[in-house]
């Protein structure tokens, strides 16, 4: 990067032990926008240099935190000699340019005088005012790709043209823009951060490049971008698996070989994987290698959550009294890839049991279950209600789908001191939710729709006495 500054000569100045030559005063920066800052008490404090800063508050900031000056003004008058001093004071101009540059501003007026203490043990004062000017802005921009992206989109391939015209657009620092180092820096990264997670992994900048226009108070950007070859899935593997298996990792993958090995391919994966209720924890990541580019190779590290977990539960309810509750969880039924859930409640008036038995994900994700429930409950006046379901279905879930179909059996048995009723009801049923969000953990966009459509049949017994 080149830098220029119109006011170098504007600046210079003439410092000499006990008193300083300036330019001609500049009008100071408008006081709501300026902020002054110190170093040290000013008198009787054995301080060699006390600084007075003058600038818009957010540059008062920067110069405060960074000028050399200002740091070892904090010394004893002992602890750094005259000539040190003089050296110091004289680079301040130079620093204080440096950094208004870091913040866009190439052409600042820089105003600095050295007061001497007027008595021994007083600390000389450092008065500094600085007018930085308009900031810099972008007034052209060259973003150039190289690598296997752009011969792909050369040749006309749809993906490819889509992803680099993402990378263009998307670029944060466009014509117009105020100019800063720190928005150069952050624009750089999240260029090659997207297209890194758009599959190009092994993605890397040849060259960058900001020309100043001091003159004109603009920047040119000049950048180009190699991709690197597209990362695509070939090789699966699996670290930590003990009692599980592998095919269900594999299921749950999803994405057929030779599909790009893209930020959002993985973490999809990896969400999947915590959401199957097999895992405590897991990692998922793509080997970089570029010779491996073609079949890249996908590690998934993970811990195995525990087999078999008991929860107990001790309760009062208002209309049933007292209860105890106990459930169960078993990860891998007779060592086979199947996951039951039971539950039991036991109370004075209530007693219930629902369960359910259900595949890994397999094919597609999908699970099939067997579900069932029994729950009897008495109520004072000697009446009773016995209640019956048996469940058959399949399930499935992903990011943007969650999917649930089955086939329910129903009986319910209801007994008075005089009458007995049994009722039926067969059904099939099916749940649905679509998704369109931005994140599926944390979204901050988008919309969910959630619908439930049955068709059945019930019959039942009339009352008898």
């Amino acid at each position: 990067m080149s830098f220029g500054s119109a006011w170098a000569a504007a600046a210079a100045l003439l410092l000499a032990t006990g008193c300083a030559s300036m330019a001609p005063p500049v009008a100071a920066p408008d006081a709501a926008a300026s902020a002054a800052a110190g170093t040290g008490t000013g008198t009787g404090t054995g301080l060699a240099v006390v600084v007075q800063i003058e600038a818009p508050a957010p540059l008062a900031g920067l110069l405060q935190r960074n000028l050399d000056v200002v740091r070892l003004g904090r010394l004893g008058r002992g602890d750094v000699d005259e000539s040190e001093w003089s050296r110091l004071i004289d680079a301040t101009p130079a620093q204080v340019r440096d950094l208004l540059e870091t913040e866009g501003y190439f052409d600042p007026l820089i105003l600095l005088e050295r007061v001497p203490g007027r008595t021994d043990g007083e600390a000389d004062v450092v008065k500094l005012a600085v007018s930085p000017g308009e900031r810099a802005k972008v007034a052209r921009l060259t973003f150039e790709a190289d690598g296997e992206l752009q011969r792909e989109a050369e040749r006309g391939d749809a993906d490819a043209q889509l992803a680099l015209a993402d990378l263009r657009r998307s670029w944060p620092l466009q014509v117009g823009d105020d100019f800063r180092n720190p928005a150069w820096a952050d624009a750089k990264a999240t260029a090659l951060a997207r297209l890194r997670g758009a599959g190009y992994a092994g993605a890397t900048w040849v060259g960058t490049g900001a020309e100043v226009d001091a003159a004109q108070n603009t920047v040119r950007l000049f950048v180009v971008i190699d991709s690197g070859p597209l990362f695509r899935y070939g090789v699966l593997q699996v670290d930590g698996l003990v009692q599980q298996e592998a095919a269900t990792v594999r299921n749950l993958a999803a994405f057929p070989r030779g599909a790009p090995v893209t930020e959002s391919l993985l973490l999809d994966f990896q969400e999947r994987l915590q959401s199957a209720g097999l895992f405590e924890s897991v990692t998922v990541t793509l080997d970089t290698d570029p010779a491996q580019a073609g079949e890249a190779r996908i590690l998934v590290r993970l811990r195995e959550a525990p087999l078999q977990v008991y929860t107990f539960g001790l309760g009062v309810s208002t209309n049933t009294g007292p209860r105890a509750s106990v459930e169960h969880l078993y990860r891998r039924v007779f060592g086979r890839a199947l996951t039951a859930r039971n539950k039991a409640e036991w109370g004075a008036r209530k007693q219930a049991w629902e369960g359910e038995l259900s595949t890994h994900p397999g094919k597609g994700m999908y699970r099939n279950l067997l579900g069932g429930a029994v729950e009897f409950e008495e109520f004072s006046n000697e009446e009773s209600l016995l209640s019956q379901r048996i469940r058959l279905g399949r399930t499935v879930t992903t990011a943007r789908i969650e999917r649930l179909y089955f086939l329910q059996l129903e009986r319910t048995l209801r007994r008075t001191p005089t009458t007995r009723t049994d009722a039926f009801a067969t059904s099939y049923n099916y749940h649905g939710v679509w998704r369109q969000l931005d994140s599926p953990i944390l979204p901050t966009e988008g919309f969910t729709f959630a619908g439930q459509a049955s068709i059945g049949r019930s019959h039942g017994s009339p009352a008898a006495s």
